[in-house]
């Protein structure tokens, strides 16, 4: 099991902490700016601070209740504490941040002679106990299984819950969000002026447009005689007027209005009629210079994937470079937080390759493997969030995969589907394109045949980085009618 770094005690913040009970209690808690100085990390991974009340009650129960916020988490906590004897001072409650899903050791203090694991631990309930052994919880309308019987007057008015986080972080979607009935979903794209969602379909020839405040009744399409494989925004451009599309032989502007496109670049100078019928756009990405990356590949018509693919880029002057070449399906790209970090995905290898990225000029050095897969299925496009963590989509697998930046599987997003083909952030939501699955695997795999060829969403608690626009010079622009 990986252990997950202890959190830095500065970034939790304890809010709205309160003592209450069935009659009367006179407490007295300090701000919540004061329990910041007693958080401690714990090694193996997680939190917790010390709470120090000064309760009197005629009861022999209270609750003691907060919140804890860490980063971009905000976790609800309550202890239900019962005591031996009414007016009796309470000693130290120390509380622990847990992550939802996690799995937990209980532990009181060093004598303890049972450690139980608990699969939620928030909210927490303690109950006294004769003695300082653990026993079952046996009630079945408590929230947390297996915390057991404590006496904390006994165990010296202190109980500490230590935390070993999750091998992997796991979040599940039951249902499609929208089922358009496509065939190959491809390229999410958030279009934050408008508050649109807009997504390709490569095999059908469509681009679809949701508009998120109206839901899924608000969908609209434009029907192309091309497979387009990637949209971007331009500097300077309304986007509801015009984007650029990745299409058949080239880089093009699409009319919004008309659905009609114009190449402003081809992938390549010389004419090949029967080379460019075999080739067509995949993914691709802007970088934080305004280049358009964009990877090509075999398309469906001409048969098997063959080592024909290229990565390439475009600059403002429509200036293109070949970075990489005889390659079979290169899919997503995408930069570190550092932006010094050029990540592609070549699927057919199930690899994603690192190379040293020089911003000024756009050259990639350096290749090396940053992460691979070994279930038999594809990686497929990725989005990346604030952390410099990617967000893998997996076609064949029915998942996205969380990767660290060192190159960790962290956390996974499971679908009712197989083949999971990209995703955008949307906020703090993730929304994920789909594949139907063949006529074959349709019988093998019918409920992923049910659920393929739809768009999903799902809140995953963290935000992504903003997309960068393609840049064209003035003089371009007046060339390409902008």
């Amino acid at each position: 099991m990986h252990a997950q770094p202890a959190l830095d005690p500065s970034e939790i913040d304890v809010q709205d902490l309160a003592v209450s009970g069935q009659t009367t209690i006179r407490s007295h808690c300090p701000p919540a700016a004061a329990y910041r100085s007693t958080c401690m990390p714990i090694p193996r991974g997680g939190m917790y601070f010390s709470c120090i009340p000064d309760v009197h009650a005629t009861e022999r129960r209270c609750v003691v209740s907060g919140k804890m916020k860490v980063g971009h988490r905000t976790l609800q906590f309550s202890i239900l504490a019962m005591r031996f004897q009414a007016r009796q001072l309470f000693g130290d409650l120390t509380l622990c941040l847990i992550a939802p899903d996690c799995k937990s050791e209980v532990t009181a203090n060093k004598t303890a002679s049972k450690r139980h694991t608990v699969a939620q631990a928030i909210p927490l309930s303690i109950i006294e106990s004769s003695d300082d052994s653990f026993e079952e919880e046996r009630s079945s309308g408590d929230v947390v299984k297996g915390l057991g019987f404590l006496n904390p007057l006994t165990l010296k008015k202190k109980l500490v819950l230590s935390v070993t986080m999750p091998e992997l972080q796991r979040w599940e979607i039951q249902e499609p969000y929208l089922r358009p009935n496509g065939d190959l979903l491809e390229g999410p794209f958030y279009e934050p002026e408008n508050n649109r969602l807009r997504f390709v379909d490569i095999i059908q020839r469509k681009l679809h447009v949701i508009d998120l405040a109206e839901g899924p009744s608000s969908l609209k399409t434009i029907d192309f005689d091309i497979p387009v494989g990637v949209t971007a925004d331009i500097e300077g451009v309304n986007n509801k007027d015009k984007i650029l599309i990745g299409g058949k032989t080239g880089i093009a502007i699409l009319d919004r209005n008309t659905g009609k496109y114009e190449y402003i670049k081809r992938f390549y100078d010389d004419a090949d009629e029967a080379r460019d019928d075999r080739i067509r756009s995949n993914d691709g990405n802007v970088d934080s210079e305004g280049r358009m990356w964009i990877a090509t590949m075999t398309d469906f018509h001409a048969g098997p994937c063959k080592p024909e693919g290229h990565l390439l880029s475009f600059d403002s002057s429509l200036t293109r470079e070949t970075h990489r070449s005889e390659l079979v399906i290169p899919n997503s790209v995408g930069w570190s937080l550092s932006n010094t970090t050029f990540y592609l995905v070549h699927s057919t290898e199930a690899t994603i390759y690192a190379y040293d990225f020089d911003a000024a000029t756009g050259a990639i050095s350096n290749p090396r493997v940053f992460w691979k897969l070994d279930t038999g299925a594809e990686p497929d496009g990725f989005a990346i969030d604030v952390e410099g963590f990617i967000w893998q989509a997996v076609y064949g697998d029915g998942k996205v995969l969380r990767i660290s930046p060192e190159g960790k599987t962290v956390g996974e997003i499971i679908l009712p589907t197989r083949n999971v083909t990209c995703c955008a952030f949307v906020g703090e939501d993730l929304w994920i394109t789909t594949a139907s699955e063949s006529a074959e695997n349709a019988k093998m795999y019918p409920e992923s045949a049910r659920n393929g060829g739809a768009l999903y969403k799902i809140n995953v608690g963290i935000q992504g980085l903003e997309k960068h626009k393609f840049k064209l010079a003035e003089d371009v622009r007046k060339t390409v009618g902008l």
